[in-house]
């Protein structure tokens, strides 16, 4: 079965070189970690690859014309917006470039450190990854063979997946770097929006952690004294990361990567 960066890959070589779609999901994926690890000038240097890929790709859906790079996004946005509304969606003409130019704009938008309770950086980093997501399924949509549906799962599967230090080969999920049993927990869940189960966890970290070891993180991690870092659901008998979590686990990943 295909997982869904297989899927997305397929779907835009049907509309796309696959070069400009190889170039396009390295830089979307980059951008996703550096997210993930809470590294949110990356996000930034990251989504403006991105956004120079996505010119290459609506430069070639106008012209039929593979470019290794871009030259001037203005004149590639001057271009698009010039050609007559029978050859080209008003989403490739207008609005994409529009978003993605916004998109590029934040890579030079924040140089300073602000003293607040949310920085610029997290919310100028939320929107490119929000934004890059958006272009992504609106490329999906002009392959005309791929359902609504389908494309939400496909891009919250990616944004969900981009964990550092979680690898998935075959049906086994790794983690590949040892920060402590706590630590690498959080990681699983993070990486499982879904869920699981103690034997699940086990099974991955056992080989590192004594079964007793693992048992004792979940319940400190669960009845943390600053506020619950997982939980556990009774009904359906799995873990899951709480926002709490979330957050400590990317502290961690930023010192750690």
């Amino acid at each position: 079965m295909k997982n869904s960066e297989e899927i997305l890959r397929e779907e835009l070589a049907k509309i796309l070189p696959i070069k400009i779609v190889e170039d396009l999901l390295e830089s979307y994926n980059e951008l996703l970690t550096e997210y993930i690890k809470g590294n949110w000038s990356y996000v930034l240097l990251h989504g403006g690859r991105f956004i120079e890929n996505v010119f290459r790709a609506l430069y070639f859906m106008a012209t039929k014309e593979e470019i290794k790079e871009v030259e001037s996004i203005q004149k590639v946005m001057e271009m698009l917006s010039q050609i007559p509304k029978e050859k080209a969606p008003e989403t490739i003409r207008v609005i994409i470039p529009r978003i993605a130019y916004s998109v590029y704009s934040l890579r030079s938008k924040r140089n300073s450190v602000h003293v607040k309770p949310i920085p610029s950086g997290y919310i100028d980093s939320t929107y490119v990854v929000t934004a890059s997501g958006w272009i992504l399924a609106e490329f999906l949509r002009q392959s005309h063979n791929i359902e609504e549906k389908e494309i939400v799962e496909i891009i919250n599967s990616l944004v969900s997946r981009k964990v550092p230090f979680i690898e998935k080969h075959g049906e086994e999920t790794f983690v590949t770097k040892r920060l402590g049993c706590k630590e690498e927990i959080l990681l699983l869940l993070l990486n499982t929006p879904e869920g699981m189960t103690r034997s699940q966890i086990g099974k991955i970290l056992g080989k590192f952690y004594s079964p007793s070891r693992i048992t004792h993180s979940l319940d400190e991690l669960e009845k943390n004294k600053e506020g619950s870092l997982v939980v556990y659901s009774e009904a359906n008998k799995k873990y899951y990361i709480t926002g709490l979590g979330e957050g400590y686990i990317t502290q961690v990943l930023s010192r750690s990567v």
